[in-house]
């Protein structure tokens, strides 16, 4: 009996349209302004999801304080460097592994990823870098996209925090 076959070139490119779609409509999601719900943990891990804030940094630091964590399960959309920043140090601190099982960008993707003793995605683990506060920084200098004053003392602390961090995990921040 003969056999239907698809040819590849159709299967891929249906795959990869699917895959496209997918990450179209999860930064379309990423982009709202949901309140963010606090890390959530089960067993040895807590799962960070929606958007990084000054509170989910407050969260993770009190779960890591009362829970024996291992594991940092990843689903967000990024959100603020500095509070990004601040739990990617208690990620490498702690030495605790990190495993995307959703989207994982921006801040999230830029240092909670990088931070992790092994680092791991999943088969629905989208992991999606688009600049830096250091490329900010360098769009500024070169005239490509100024910033006003009060904008770049704050730019300029930040770039300061990630060096550190970069330099502490000994990744080029390049990878940004």
């Amino acid at each position: 009996a003969a056999r239907c076959r698809t040819p590849v070139s159709f299967t891929l490119g249906v795959i990869s349209m699917r895959y496209l779609a997918v990450v179209f409509v999860s930064l379309l999601i990423g982009c709202t302004t949901q309140p963010s719900p606090p890390p959530l943990v089960s067993g040895e891990s807590i799962l960070i999801r929606g958007i990084i804030t000054t509170e989910t940094a407050t969260e993770f630091k009190r779960e890591l304080t009362q829970s024996k964590i291992t594991r940092v399960l990843l689903d967000s959309g990024g959100g603020d460097v500095e509070s990004a920043i601040e739990i990617a140090n208690l990620i490498k601190k702690h030495e605790l592994d990190v495993d995307v099982i959703g989207k994982c960008y921006s801040s999230c993707a830029n240092y909670l990823f990088p931070a992790g003793r092994t680092k791991t995605i999943s088969e629905l683990g989208i992991v999606a870098w688009h600049g830096n506060a250091h490329h900010l920084l360098y769009l500024h200098k070169t005239g490509r996209k100024p910033v006003n004053a009060s904008d770049l003392a704050v730019l300029t602390r930040l770039t300061a925090l990630e060096s550190a961090f970069f330099d502490s995990i000994g990744v080029d921040q390049f990878i940004c």
